[in-house]
């Protein structure tokens, strides 16, 4: 019997779904959601590329020190593995990190978090235009109710994002980077785990960032609120 067909008694009846999963998935949702609040309060008082930079590093090595507990396969066994980290890191961590930390030092975290929503629909229009995957009806009423959901949760605040113009560019690129890197991922071939893959992503991505941020921004001073301090931590 498959984890996804487990007997009567509220298991799941999904096929590959576990309950294990479906929590993951909430506990994934509830943390991505309060980290958008957060991360606002972090810039308030920290430059926000090297507060990205920093988290990001942070968070990298404690996911490396974590698989590797776990016995995950971490170093990359051939230069195309190199080159396919590379090739995946530049779309989906170096660019989407940097543009969304810098929209949402232009925008609220709630506007910020809600356009973060077209990052799927991107991909479904891109995997359509360029790649030929196939437009089913069920794609096309799952796009239409994802775009009319995010229509219906910033309808109210359509002014204030009309005037936040630079704020929205900023995650529309995120979005449009994110839906490539997605779709370079179902292409590429890699025997590396992919928690091994999003920890050298990572790794790879931090110091660009903090390049980035030398280049653009005056060095932190860190003396900054026990909240700003907090949300630091919670966002690495």
């Amino acid at each position: 019997m498959s984890p996804g067909h487990q007997s009567a008694g509220g298991s799941l009846k999904s096929p590959g779904i576990t309950r294990q999963q479906v929590l993951a998935l909430i506990a994934l949702t509830l943390m991505w959601g309060i980290n958008w609040p957060m991360m606002k309060v972090a810039v308030h008082e920290l430059p926000p590329l090297y507060l990205r930079g920093l988290t990001m590093f942070l968070g990298a090595c404690w996911l490396m020190l974590y698989f590797r507990y776990r016995g995950l396969r971490l170093w990359p066994d051939s230069p195309r593995e190199w080159r396919d980290i590379v090739l995946l890191g530049i779309p989906n961590i170096f660019i989407l990190h940097t543009v969304s930390i810098l929209g949402i030092v232009s925008l609220s975290s709630g506007r910020a978090a809600i356009l973060s929503y077209v990052f799927p629909v991107w991909t479904v229009v891109f995997g359509v235009v360029f790649m030929g995957q196939q437009l089913n009806k069920r794609v096309v009423i799952a796009v239409i109710a994802a775009l009319l959901g995010i229509g219906l949760l910033i309808s109210h605040e359509l002014t204030a994002l009309q005037g936040k113009p630079i704020g929205v560019m900023w995650m529309e690129i995120g979005a449009i980077s994110w839906a490539i890197g997605t779709l370079w991922m179902r292409r590429i071939r890699f025997t590396l785990p992919v928690q091994s893959l999003s920890v050298w992503m990572m790794m790879i991505s931090s110091p660009l960032i903090v390049l980035l941020a030398m280049a653009t921004e005056t060095w932190p001073s860190w003396d900054v609120s026990p909240m700003a301090w907090g949300a630091l931590f919670y966002s690495v």
